[in-house]
């Protein structure tokens, strides 16, 4: 049985993180190191986990994101591999091993990922709603074949809600300057590129509050607003091919209009998230450099297993659903008729 080193963050959320802590302690799978990082908590977080004697407790002085709190996290594991999940989730007795168990059976694949559900968002993987992916603008969709059973299912990326893969292969799994927020895909894309599979392993499951830190935090919730819609475009820059940049900007300028119109309060965030990017240029040309040089497969691989779909007709307002359905159509046909294969087709 190999050590797993479980790795979770604490922002002014000692309660959640207390949850999850005894939801881990009646895990059938035993071989574990348990490490909390507490991001610069202002509340009585450093104090209450202090007293939580089982755990490798790591406080910060600055808050640090999920990235780098993750990050930091699996520098510090002694586990061969290494389990990240948020904390306010609560665990089933069988979510480690599970994952494990897939791990070890599958050397073709690099993450596994458990069945997720969701208690205040829609999210890619819930028990509640159908498995998805994203749209080629980093947007949530559903699979044409969303149905959900409890085999093991290879997907284009997972949740960061859940995940296990092996330390001596992911020893650095996020870029710090995302913070938070898109990281996940940003993980995905970073993986497949390797040509390495992502698994979802319905038999591991989570019960995840979601959207706790931000519903605490309204400052914080500010900021991440405009860190969201930054990262989902930098995921874009960094890792498409250029010729498919270039093809695809009639269909990422389209989606960023009307995911403006659908959201106006958030515009002004929005913006501040376009300046940085217009503003950063080296750093954006020197990150994918080092990104596509490890480059080893092309980007239809991964496009197969994306939505052409602009938006998820679920996801806008009722009274736009049906015109969302046939922009959707559009859409679709414009990625069909450039020669870009999507799950769809």
């Amino acid at each position: 049985m190999k050590k797993v080193t479980i790795v979770t963050l604490n922002f002014n959320g000692w309660k959640d993180t207390k949850r999850l802590l005894e939801s881990i302690r009646k895990l059938s799978y035993k071989n574990i190191e348990i490490i909390v990082i507490d991001n610069g908590s202002k509340d009585e977080s450093v104090a209450e986990l202090s007293k939580e004697k089982d755990i490798r407790f790591i406080p910060l002085t600055t808050n640090t994101g999920f990235t780098g709190g993750c990050n930091l996290g699996v520098k510090e594991a002694k586990g061969e591999y290494v389990a990240l999940i948020n904390n306010d989730a609560v665990v089933e007795k069988e979510w480690l091993t599970e994952l494990v168990k897939e791990l070890e059976a599958n050397p073709d694949v690099a993450i596994v990922g458990s069945y997720i559900e969701n208690k205040h968002s829609t999210a890619r993987h819930s028990i509640s709603k159908t498995v998805g992916t994203e749209t080629l603008a980093g947007f949530y969709a559903k699979y044409p074949d969303a149905s959900i059973s409890d085999e093991p299912r290879k997907l284009y990326g997972l949740s960061g809600c859940s995940l296990l893969f092996r330390k001596s292969e992911i020893p650095h799994p996020y870029e710090n300057v995302y913070f938070a927020y898109h990281d996940d895909a940003y993980l995905s894309w970073k993986t497949r590129l390797k040509k390495r599979e992502i698994m979802m392993v319905p038999k591991s499951r989570v019960h995840h509050e979601a959207l706790a830190v931000i519903r605490r935090d309204k400052k914080l919730k500010k900021y991440l607003t405009m860190i969201a819609e930054r990262n989902r475009i930098l995921n874009i820059l960094l890792f498409y091919q250029a010729g498919n940049i270039i093809l695809l900007t009639p269909y990422f300028i389209a989606t960023t209009i009307i995911y403006n119109i659908f959201a106006p309060q958030k515009i002004l965030r929005h913006i501040i998230a376009y300046a940085w990017i217009i503003t950063h240029p080296f750093w954006i040309f020197s990150k994918r450099r080092q990104i596509q040089k490890s480059r080893q497969c092309k980007d239809n691989a991964i496009m197969r297993l994306m939505s052409g779909k602009l938006f998820e007709e679920s996801n806008v307002p009722k009274s736009f659903a049906g015109t969302m359905k046939v922009l959707n159509s559009i859409s679709l046909a414009y990625v069909k008729l450039i020669g870009i294969r999507t799950a769809e087709h």
